[in-house]
């Protein structure tokens, strides 16, 4: 085996849901096709050359050839989610493995369309502050001192609003490279603070407490939450252990917290949707249609329509919210562009008219 190779081995890497799909659904092809799994690990590196994935999957097949069980050669691969591993080894036991293959890729490709849709939602909004900013920065920054030379050659006065505007341009003249470094040393400070546990769990629960973010954050953890259930108990997996495995799948700590008082109020008699209820995090239609559900045995059906209702959800509320937030962008600008030019343009047209 070459150094390369070895190095690859080495390396763990966190695979993201577009990878888990290909992973899941190339897997469960081969073992369906009566495949090794070694031979379907070595045909699906192939496949992947140079990605991420096949460091992963270089990693895996070694434990395999040493007679790992699937689950325990992912687990100790350190790329593949906690929860993941879970549901493969209940495979290995319910003798199912494709099958729950199959059923992780289609969990992962649902994933792997929510976090696109929060990207493109968040992407264009922010791509406009950015020009608004920059846009702001250049009238302040070089074309106020150009039209101040102009009026004081004129032999007028800037007004009192542009007087204090100008204050700002002459201190970005002056300070623009320190003011440039200090927000890159804020820049990476907070991301060095976010990396934190604290600043970690700050972030995660203005996420679900700000009543900014909350309307959609709640439905998107609650979408993920009903999936992912829905996934475990129709596998079989008891309410306390899907519970547990549901916690790897919502990458915010105070929603795992959360889940965990749920997992505690279960353990002293509460049904599921009591616990979910009296948790506070999520909503209370959802419960309520989980308390039905529970009555009349179709829980996992009720998870799925659920999932299926909040996707939806999900999706009207980032278009509601680009929608709102793109115009009022552009409102902003304008009005902001608009004063400033209003301002430096009363002037000369008041020395245009008395020199008339």
């Amino acid at each position: 085996m070459s150094d390369e190779e070895l190095n690859k081995k080495n390396r763990s890497v966190k695979l993201q849901p577009k990878e888990l799909v290909t992973f899941c659904s190339q897997m469960a092809l081969f073992l369906r096709a009566g495949v090794p799994l070694e031979e379907g690990l070595e045909y699906l590196s192939e496949d992947v050359k140079g990605s991420p994935l096949e460091a992963a999957l270089l990693k895996v097949n070694q434990h395999v050839q040493e007679h790992e069980y699937f689950h325990s050669a992912l687990g100790k691969s350190g790329s593949f989610p906690g929860y993941m591993v879970s549901m493969v080894e209940i495979g290995e036991t319910s003798g199912k493995m494709d099958d729950i293959l199959d059923s992780l890729a289609k969990f992962y490709s649902r994933e792997l369309a929510l976090k696109q849709r929060i990207q493109n939602a968040v992407t264009y909004p922010l791509t406009l502050i950015v020009m608004m900013s920059l846009v702001v920065l250049l009238l302040i920054a070089k074309v106020l001192p150009l039209f101040e030379n102009i009026l004081i050659s004129l032999g007028s006065e800037m007004p009192g609003s542009v007087k204090v505007i100008m204050s700002v341009s002459n201190f970005l003249n002056h300070n623009g490279i320190l003011i440039i470094l200090l927000l890159i040393v804020l820049f990476v400070a907070g991301k060095m603070w976010k990396a934190t546990n604290a600043g970690r769990s700050f972030f995660e629960r203005i996420k679900v407490t700000l009543p900014v973010f909350k309307p959609i954050y709640q439905k998107i953890y609650t979408e993920r939450f009903a999936n992912a259930m829905a996934f475990m108990m129709e596998a079989g997996i008891n309410i306390d252990s899907a519970l547990e495995l549901s916690k790897t799948i919502i990458d915010n700590n105070y929603m795992q917290q959360k889940i965990r008082i749920c997992i505690d109020l279960i353990q002293q008699g509460r049904s599921l949707h009591e616990a979910l209820y009296e948790s506070g995090s999520f909503p209370k239609l959802f419960t309520r249609m989980l308390g039905l559900a529970q009555k009349t045995g179709e829980l996992d059906v009720m998870l799925y329509r659920l999932s299926g209702i909040y996707e939806n959800e999900v999706n009207i509320a980032l278009k509601r919210a680009t929608s709102v937030v793109e115009p009022a962008l552009v409102v902003v600008l304008s009005i902001i562009v608009g004063i400033i030019l209003i301002s430096i343009m009363l002037p000369l047209i008041n020395i245009m008219s008395s020199i008339g």
